[in-house]
């Protein structure tokens, strides 16, 4: 794999399928895409020195708004704080995500799972990272069913650097380095549902099911930085 220190400041691609806006004062501007923040409170998400994104998710974080609609997420037993892309990937188009992970030493483990980033299809995510009691995954879903997976291996404390090249086709390809190490290679994989019009990306914490979660759940905190998104000859030449 190439050194990884281009990767920092490239924007996305002009051709990039752009999502219905939002009311101007929730879009953002960052990482070379637009975006918004699922976020219970406004203190969930802050940017920090160095370019630092700090995600706390709190017990019952379930309810936040965009476009004046609540979200559904007390129903459904989810809880998030996440900053969903408004730049979205074309169904044909190979695009590559990069972005530096870390959990606190003593970040509360629990179970149902939490997803630390994923790659959503407008139905169901496609790809996710999922973190649960000390174990890192990354895998593909396809209509709502597990069909692929990988344990990679994660350490709490540190930084954690990950690269992701994804072919965005029905039959199509996912590929993911960590720390420069190719971890997964995932190739001519059944990948999106035929009625898929396009990909988003979303980054932060998120867990469901949590009615089967007995008591206040902990609070969770998780920091990302380097955060980008980008096309073309640099995403193929990996």
């Amino acid at each position: 794999m190439r050194p990884l220190r281009w990767l920092f400041a490239v924007a996305g691609s002009a051709f990039s399928w752009m999502a219905p806006a939002l009311a101007d004062d929730a879009v953002r501007t960052g990482n070379g895409f637009n975006y918004y923040v699922q976020e219970a409170a406004p203190d969930r998400h802050r940017r920090t020195s160095g370019g630092v994104e700090r995600f706390v998710l709190k017990a019952g974080d379930c309810a936040w708004r965009w476009n004046d609609r609540l979200s559904e997420d007390c129903e459904e037993h989810r809880e998030r704080v996440e900053v969903r892309s408004l730049t979205e990937d074309r169904v044909g188009e190979v695009v590559c995500y990069r972005f530096d992970l870390m959990l606190p030493a003593d970040y509360p483990e629990m179970s149902p799972k939490q997803l630390l980033g994923q790659w959503h299809n407008g139905r169901d995510n496609t790809f996710r990272n999922r973190y649960e009691r000390g174990v890192f995954e990354v895998g593909i879903s396809y209509q709502g069913r597990l069909t692929h997976r990988v344990r990679v291996p994660f350490q709490k404390g540190r930084w954690n650097s990950f690269v992701y090249r994804f072919s965005w086709t029905r039959i199509g390809s996912a590929e993911v380095w960590l720390d420069g190490r190719k971890v997964a290679n995932f190739q001519d994989v059944r990948l999106l549902p035929g009625r898929t019009k396009s990909v988003y990306f979303k980054y932060g914490i998120y867990r469901s099911d949590m009615d089967d979660y007995r008591g206040a759940a902990p609070t969770q905190s998780a920091s990302y930085r380097n955060v980008a998104r980008f096309t073309g000859l640099k995403c193929r030449g990996i």
